[in-house]
């Protein structure tokens, strides 16, 4: 394993720095076939969650969301649909 091409993926990508280390994590400490599988699993599961979040970003939801925004009432999206499109 070198330590510079780690360090050069945790500065592009940090996400694949973990997985990569998870990887690492658990073929040590289980084995190969069960720390392929634990890191197979992480992998999907951390791209679910980016594709997941790059769709609630598109559609404002994210945002809406963290301000507890979701339920707005008519009269507010149609304010907010005008100021938007003045």
């Amino acid at each position: 394993m070198k330590v510079r091409q780690l360090r050069r993926i945790y500065d592009i990508k940090k996400i694949d720095f973990w997985l990569s280390f998870l990887v690492l994590a658990g073929v040590l400490i289980s084995g190969i076939l069960s720390g392929l599988v634990i890191a197979v699993i992480a992998s999907m599961l951390a791209r679910v969650h980016g594709t997941v979040q790059d769709v609630l970003k598109r559609i404002s939801l994210k945002e809406m969301i963290e301000e507890g925004r979701v339920f707005n009432t008519v009269s507010d999206t149609v304010l907010e649909f005008k100021n938007k499109y003045k």
